[in-house]
């Protein structure tokens, strides 16, 4: 059954289904007689009536920046080699002991990539949570930047950190923008990034944040930590 189609499942019993039948039938006798029969026989077979209610009636939302990015998003567009589950990437996205200076919560996301088969994994925090463009994304206002913090477990690890992308699937939404800085090479202390988003159309967007791998540029995989991703 495609998602696009959520089921909304309505069981008529031997009782409720003439009733109804009738009230459609408008009450006309002759047609009563054969809607009893009817819903008499769907009540003794349990047969169901289904209905679908579009998926593209859902609204999207409005976002006003500043904003903590997580508390919107979900890590949930796993790309890549990242497609076969935690065996080559898995993030945590709430990691004890991130050992950042001013840091009020002492957490961060923690990412590990194994290289697998494809040579390649990414994840997309997405609204609404796996959403590829099945559903509405969201607006976002007042938004000229998205800051983050970001290291390495021993620093030399290649990272491509982006915004937006996700569209050309056909399905009935896309993201409206997509920008990204091009690989960085983290050290192992923390450092602040930005992604200027000052050009970018905000209109409707299903991924906000993006982390990209690849086996060419880690051999070895790696271990990257990642924290305060901000739209700012």
């Amino acid at each position: 059954m495609s998602s696009d189609y959520p089921q909304l499942i309505v069981a008529l019993s031997s009782f409720a289904a003439p009733v109804l039948a009738a009230i459609v039938l408008k009450r006309k006798l002759v047609w009563l007689v054969t809607a009893v029969c009817i819903g008499l026989l769907l009540g003794a077979t349990g047969a169901t009536f289904v209905s679908y209610v579009s998926a593209q009636t859902r609204p999207a939302r409005t976002i006003d920046a500043p904003f903590l990015m997580a508390s919107y998003f979900y890590p949930s567009g796993w790309m890549g080699d990242g497609e076969w589950g935690k065996k080559n990437l898995n993030v945590i996205a709430q990691h004890r002991s991130s050992n950042r200076v001013h840091d009020t919560d002492n957490a961060c996301i923690r990412i590990e990539y194994r290289p697998g088969s494809r040579g390649w994994a990414g994840v997309y925090w997405q609204y609404p949570d796996g959403n590829w463009g099945e559903f509405p994304g969201t607006r976002v206002r007042d938004a000229n930047s998205i800051s983050f913090w970001a290291r390495g477990e021993s620093g030399g690890e290649l990272v491509e950190f982006k915004a937006g992308g996700i569209r050309g699937n056909g399905l009935p939404y896309q993201d409206s923008f997509e920008k990204t800085n091009g690989p960085v090479s983290l050290t192992d202390q923390w450092v602040r990034y930005e992604i200027d988003l000052r050009e970018c159309d905000l209109s409707h967007i299903l991924g906000a944040f993006c982390c990209v791998f690849t086996k060419e540029g880690n051999p070895q995989g790696l271990v990257i930590f990642v924290d305060d991703i901000r739209y700012e």
